[in-house]
C-alpha cells in the first residue's frame, strides 16, 4: 500500500507535463567484475543497498524509469511488484521481465530472495546480432503480454539452474571468454524464456502486424522528444497513416496517435 500511495502521490501532484522530470531514470551501471553491460544479482543484496543507504541515486520504492532490461527469478517469499502503475503480486516460481522505458518499484521484504538478471541493449546487439535480438523483443513488448509467469516446478529448475550457471560464471576471476560464455547461456535463457511467452495467446495473430507495432514501439522510443507526428513514423515504416492505425488498432486497441 505505500508503493500505491507514493505512485498516485506523484499523479495527482505533478502536472502532465513536468511528470517526466519527477520520475528518475536509472542508467546501467558498469560492474567491476565484467567489461560489458551484465550483471546478476541476488534480491538480498539490492535490498540491503536500501535499508543500508549505500543506493543513493534514486529510491527502489519509489517509482524509477529503467534505461536497461531485467529479469527478475524469485526463489523465496511472495509480495508485489510495480509496474508502469500496476500491481503484479509474485511468489516463489515466478519470473519478471521488465524493459527500458518503463516505470517499477519495489516492494522491500526482507525475507524474500530471488536473482536479478540487468542487461543493456548494447549488450543484446553485441551478443546476438540485430538480426537475432529480433526476436527476443516478444519478451520485452509489455504493450503484447503479462510482464510475469508463474514457471511449473520442472521449469523452476530448468531456469534456477540457468540462472546458476550465468551467476558463476559472472562472478569467475578468469575472463578469457566470459562475454561470449555469458551470451551463449543469456541466449538460451532468452528462448527458453521466449518458448513460455508463444504459450500466451497474442491479442493479434498476424505476424506482419506483430513485427510492424514492434518496429513502430522501437521508432516511437528512438524518435518521440523529436517527432510526435504518427505521420513520421508511418513514413519511416515505409506504409501509410491508415495502415499504421489499422495495425496499433488491432494490437493493442489504440490509435497510432494515442
Amino acid at each position: 500500500m505505500e508503493i500505491i500511495a507514493k505512485f498516485i502521490a506523484i499523479l495527482v501532484s505533478v502536472p502532465t507535463a513536468s511528470m517526466k522530470k519527477s520520475i528518475p531514470k536509472i542508467g546501467f551501471k558498469n560492474s567491476p567484475k565484467v567489461s560489458f553491460d551484465f550483471e546478476i544479482l541476488p534480491l538480498r543484496q539490492l535490498f540491503q543497498g536500501h535499508l543500508t543507504g549505500a543506493i543513493t541515486d534514486h529510491s527502489i520504492i519509489a517509482p524509477h524509469r529503467l534505461s536497461f532490461h531485467m529479469i527478475f527469478l524469485v526463489t523465496k517469499g511472495e509480495g508485489q511488484h510495480y509496474i508502469d502503475f500496476q500491481s503484479y503480486a509474485y511468489k516463489k516460481g515466478s519470473i519478471l521481465f521488465l524493459t527500458k522505458g518503463q516505470i517499477h518499484a519495489w516492494e522491500v521484504k526482507e525475507e524474500n530472495d530471488g536473482l536479478l538478471i540487468v542487461f543493456s541493449e548494447a549488450f543484446l546487439q553485441q551478443s546476438f546480432g540485430f538480426s537475432s535480438v529480433l526476436q527476443y523483443y516478444r519478451l520485452f513488448n509489455y504493450q503484447l503480454y503479462t510482464p510475469i509467469h508463474q514457471l511449473e516446478a520442472f521449469q523452476f529448475v530448468e531456469f534456477m539452474d540457468l540462472f546458476s550457471k550465468l551467476k558463476r560464471e559472472y562472478n569467475e576471476p578468469n575472463d578469457f571468454a566470459k562475454e561470449k560464455i555469458i551470451g551463449s547461456l543469456m541466449s538460451y535463457l532468452l528462448l527458453k524464456a521466449e518458448r513460455l511467452t508463444r504459450q500466451k495467446k497474442l491479442p493479434v495473430e498476424n505476424e506482419h502486424y506483430q513485427k510492424l507495432f514492434i518496429d513502430f514501439k522501437n521508432l516511437l522510443f528512438a524518435n518521440y522528444k523529436n517527432d510526435r507526428n504518427a505521420a513520421y513514423y508511418a513514413d519511416n515504416l515505409g506504409i501509410s497513416y491508415k495502415h499504421l492505425n489499422e495495425v496499433c488498432k488491432a494490437t493493442i486497441n489504440q490509435t497510432a496517435k494515442a
